[in-house]
């Protein structure tokens, strides 16, 4: 087997591990969860889900802290319920997916 063959296999072979391993995972859906807050840092935006605000908590961290889509912002409302959509991925932090109202 010539070397370029070898290179490229290998390549290969890295590039689709890469892939399944980011996109492999499961989606869970949760029961009713209160949205408290939702901040954009350096393009990621980072969505807090939990029954007490953050001046109620203290040192406790939040029922979820998620990363989401910046539109979010726009569409949560604070203290509302929503039922989380969150996937889970092999690698790399889990992420909301979609929200929907609590009734």
């Amino acid at each position: 087997m010539k070397i370029e063959n070898k290179l490229l296999a290998g390549a290969t072979t890295i590039l689709v591990s890469i892939g399944l391993a980011t996109n492999l995972g499961t989606n869970k859906i949760t029961g009713c969860e209160t949205y408290q807050s939702g901040r954009t840092n350096d393009g990621d935006t980072l969505l807090t889900f939990d029954e007490k605000p953050y001046e109620e908590r203290g040192l406790n961290g939040p029922n979820y802290a998620l990363l989401g889509y910046s539109k979010m912002l726009k569409e949560l409302k604070k203290g509302e319920q929503y039922k989380l959509e969150i996937r889970d991925p092999l690698i790399g932090s889990n992420r909301l997916i979609s929200t929907e109202p609590c009734e």
